[in-house]
């Protein structure tokens, strides 16, 4: 595990606002799946015990419901930025794959996408070789199909940013038809690439950082427990339950 990964661990750890949000979201899942699949009814109260009898006792279900979906919203604020540090974390190991850069056997010139689409005259290497010069490299999404590297490179005492885009299009419809073509593209053959690239280092990412689970765990019990409002008689003869 890196230390990006360690760091964001640490944090997610010791940050009380998304532990707490976190847990309510489960308890509200939990909760609302039991009431919709067992029929859970409160009949009577006394002075020890609690057991109230509710005339309408799907109103309890659908408060319940309504806390549910706003804790969700609530969860996904305070997770918001441990998604970008996630996707920030895979993206850099993305970044560092050969088909993006790798240096040739004589250690002369550098290949792939980010020299490719490096935006200075002089070249990456070239660039890259000056003791005073530095280049980092992010990946960034936007869409399904909107890809672009953003280069924050140093130059002496300068500093600057500067994003390529990665997704190319081809055009479907003949050029005479301007606003058809810029309406209706697909996606060039570039694109399967480093869609298959990205989608292979973000599976790796679900499956080795505990992390990862952590933070979408909740999502899934949350949405399940949604489901259950409104097919919860498919959900219970497909499970079985009796």
């Amino acid at each position: 595990m890196s230390n990006d990964e360690n760091s964001i661990k640490t944090q997610m750890d010791s940050d009380k606002g998304f532990q707490s949000k976190r847990k309510v979201l489960v308890t509200l899942s939990i909760l609302f799946i039991g009431i919709k699949l067992s029929g859970i009814k409160i009949i009577e109260a006394n002075t020890f015990i609690l057991k109230l009898s509710i005339a309408n006792e799907g109103a309890i279900g659908q408060l319940i419901f309504f806390a549910l979906i706003y804790t969700f919203i609530r969860y996904f604020t305070y997770a918001h930025k441990y998604h970008v540090k996630l996707f920030n974390s895979w993206s850099q190991n993305l970044m560092a794959d050969d088909f993006f850069i790798h240096l040739d056997s004589d250690g002369r010139q550098f290949y792939g996408l980010i020299p490719e689409k490096f935006p200075m005259n002089d070249g990456y290497y070239n660039f890259i070789k000056k003791d005073s010069n530095s280049i980092t490299t992010r990946y960034e999404c936007k869409g399904l199909f909107r890809r672009y590297l953003v280069y924050d490179w140093k130059k002496g005492d300068d500093y600057e940013t500067d994003k390529a885009s990665i997704h190319e299009y081809i055009k479907l419809k003949p050029n005479w038809l301007k606003w058809i073509n810029n309406k209706i593209r697909k996606p060039g053959l570039l694109m399967p690439k480093v869609i298959r690239k990205e989608l292979y280092y973000q599976f790796r990412s679900y499956i080795q950082d505990r992390e990862q689970l952590d933070l979408l765990a909740p999502y899934l019990l949350a949405i399940f427990a949604i489901c259950c409002q409104f097919y919860s008689s498919e959900i219970i003869n497909f499970l079985g339950i009796t």
